[in-house]
């Protein structure tokens, strides 16, 4: 749903440059309202944040917040290429790096298992909605910050 619904709002690239045009602060505050809202739908709450830190405020602000409409280009692009049955794991250096850093002496079969099992919620919590909870952490973080309070963002 979230591709159709971005496809829609930046057919002619307006959104993006409504958001570029925004305050610094005003697209903050729209990022930090769709982070509370998102992590509200996750299982684990705000603690499935500690699985992605690469998308922080911080981070979606960079570049006038072209760093966000990237990350949503980014998950667009991904799940236009797999087909509906294939899970889509959103693609991160950090995350694939987590498991080279992992502590050496513990067992290499409970490290990987490990890894699976965080990878698995990671992906459920960030790109693949389930049974119960049908809003992925990125789909209600873009729906929530593009239409903070029910408003969409528009030129100012």
């Amino acid at each position: 749903m979230l591709l159709q619904v971005w496809d829609e709002m930046d057919a002619d690239e307006h959104f993006a440059s409504a958001w570029q045009l925004l305050e610094e602060e005003e697209r903050k505050r729209h990022l930090l309202k769709g982070l509370e809202r998102a992590c509200q739908h996750g299982s684990w709450g705000q603690d499935s944040r500690a699985l992605c830190p690469e998308i922080t405020i911080t981070s979606m602000l960079k570049q006038r917040g072209q760093a966000f409409i990237d990350l949503i280009n980014i998950y667009k692009t991904g799940k236009k290429d797999i087909d509906g049955s294939t899970p889509y794991c959103f693609p991160s250096e950090w995350w694939a790096k987590a498991m080279e850093d992992a502590t050496p002496s513990l067992s290499v079969q409970i490290t990987e298992f490990t890894f699976e099992l965080l990878t698995l919620h990671r992906n459920e919590f960030m790109c693949e909605p389930n049974a119960i909870r049908h809003r992925t952490y990125l789909t209600t973080f873009v729906y929530s910050s593009v239409l903070h309070g029910g408003h969409h963002v528009s030129f100012p």
